[in-house]
């Protein structure tokens, strides 16, 4: 099996790909020293305001800004931002998932608190076809696994000729992978190899990434793991998944100088994102005193236990749904029950069986047969990421071989 195939299959992209949006460097360090806590969330605050105001100040006012909004928090404080500036009848949200989930009824929540237009996409009724994630694919350079979005033609009816204010890569930048920050240089790049991969095959040498990575700055004042998620997966993977070619996208979080900011903050400000979330809950308490997917469901403020019984609780039901081969509402599911889907949607069912027989016969994956993993999937439940690597790899190579003949 050629190295970049069986690399896609391990971590849901090309390594050779060579990214379009490119992140922010950061060479110096803000000075902190003389300020308080509250300079500190204060002078977040500002720089926030500021971004998105230059953002904003890019379009004409008849252009709408369309919000995807999550039960997360990245596009809940970019909607409390442009709710400072922008009347409300110019901003439109939606959000995407199944009935129950977190980002699904929260993300609602969230716009009908704010006021603004929401289109809810529920997943479990939209349809999928082999030609929809041909051009999926082709949006999201033929290089990410496919599934995990709404299918084209709802999202384009949404935003039409808009501009989309994306979150991408909020979390990382206020701080989601800073309890990593004491993995050293040497130890990143298998700690990066070992914790995303799905276990498909034969796993990959670091040797192959290091070809194609960019090289780990030791002095740079952003830690090697999120550096590596910074440069090597964000761009390569989240980018062409979320980020889809034809759309106008504002990227307001990774604005240079927000970027500095917050890895220029002590690590016990980043970690947990501490100094976004209590700058947030102090200058928009309206919405960030509501639930989030990121407490479990709870509203930020709650103490810990409860969020541990939470998710407590949310463990046993996604053993029982797996254990049992039922399927009780689970609110972290982002997207569909694939480990159930794959197997009783119609729509699912055809598409991987035609797409797992396809690739079967190109004879590209040594001794991996698709469908023998298939039917070990139907009685584990347990496959599910790894049959959609196979599939998506199958309708990226279906999609590229359209486009060469098109080209032709």
């Amino acid at each position: 099996m050629k190295k970049e195939i069986s690399f896609f299959l391990e971590y849901s992209y090309f390594a050779n790909f060579v990214p379009k949006i490119k992140s922010p460097k950061v060479f110096s360090k803000f000075d902190f020293s003389l300020k308080g806590l509250d300079e500190i969330k204060s002078e977040f605050y500002f720089n926030l305001m500021e971004v998105i105001e230059k953002s904003i100040s890019k379009y004409p006012k008849e252009k709408k800004i369309v919000v995807p909004l999550s039960g997360g928090l990245d596009s809940r404080a970019i909607l409390c931002a442009l709710l400072s500036f922008l009347e409300k009848d110019r901003i439109i949200t939606y959000t995407f998932g199944v009935p129950g989930s977190y980002d699904f009824e929260i993300g609602k929540e969230i716009a009908r608190v704010a006021g603004v237009i929401n289109h809810p996409i529920n997943l479990k009724e939209e349809k999928y076809t082999i030609s929809g994630l041909k051009k999926m694919a082709k949006l999201s350079d033929y290089q990410t696994f496919l599934f995990h979005n709404p299918p084209v033609e709802s999202l384009q009816r949404i935003i039409e000729d808009n501009v989309v204010f994306s979150g991408y890569l909020g979390d990382l930048i206020f701080g989601s992978y800073s309890q990593y920050s004491n993995i050293k240089d040497s130890e990143s790049i298998n700690w990066y190899l070992e914790k995303e991969r799905s276990r498909i095959g034969t796993p990959i040498n670091g040797d192959y990434l290091k070809k194609f990575i960019e090289p780990i700055d030791s002095k740079s004042i952003i830690s090697p793991v999120e550096q590596l998620i910074l440069y090597e997966r964000a761009p390569k993977l989240t980018a062409p998944h979320i980020l889809l070619n034809g759309i106008n996208y504002e990227l307001p979080l990774i604005d240079y100088k927000i970027a500095k900011f917050m890895f220029s903050l002590p690590r016990s400000l980043r970690l947990k994102q501490k100094l976004f979330i209590e700058a947030m809950m102090q200058f928009f308490p309206k919405l960030f005193s509501m639930r989030s997917k990121t407490t479990y469901g709870k509203p930020l403020k709650t103490y810990n236990k409860s969020h541990l019984l939470v998710r407590s609780k949310n463990k046993l039901i996604n053993s029982i749904n797996r254990n049992l081969k039922i399927d009780l509402p689970y609110p972290p599911r982002n997207y569909m029950n694939f480990d159930s889907d794959i197997i009783h949607r119609t729509d699912f069912s055809e598409i991987f069986h035609s797409s797992l027989s396809s690739l079967q016969k190109r004879d590209i994956l040594g001794g991996i047969k698709p469908l023998e993993i298939y039917s070990q999937h139907e009685i584990t439940r347990s496959l599910s990421m790894q049959l959609i690597n196979l599939v998506s790899l199958e309708i990226i190579l279906q999609a590229r071989d359209d486009e060469n003949s098109i080209s032709i």
